[in-house]
């Protein structure tokens, strides 16, 4: 029988835990992608999971405070990469070889 160092269980633990989501995520990504329902579901499920982190990144005292920061720092870095994104779209320079799209840029629908 093969003897495990103690030290060593949690990074074994971590990369079984990676290798399930390469093989598992892709697929579940797919039927999200068909399946509004699968989506929303999947979607809440991960917010349990990151919300779980809460407890061992602040005192019962300060949870409120840092959840709120996180949420408000998510969403900030959510624009900001939007506003980014519209930036590149809306004054990126005219390609010079021909393609798909008849005008550039992209019309936004």
């Amino acid at each position: 029988m093969c003897r495990v160092h103690a030290g060593a269980f949690f990074p074994y633990v971590a990369s079984l835990s990676v290798l399930i989501q390469v093989v598992a995520l892709p697929i579940v990504g797919a039927i999200a992608d068909r399946s509004d329902l699968v989506a929303a579901v999947t979607f809440g499920a991960a917010l349990v999971f990151a919300n779980a982190f809460l407890p061992d990144i602040a005192a019962p005292e300060e949870r409120d405070s840092v959840s709120s920061r996180g949420w408000a720092l998510g969403y900030l870095g959510g624009g900001v990469l939007l506003g980014l994104n519209l930036l590149l779209v809306f004054h990126a320079a005219e390609p010079s070889s021909p393609s798909r799209y008849t005008s550039w840029p992209a019309p936004v629908v």
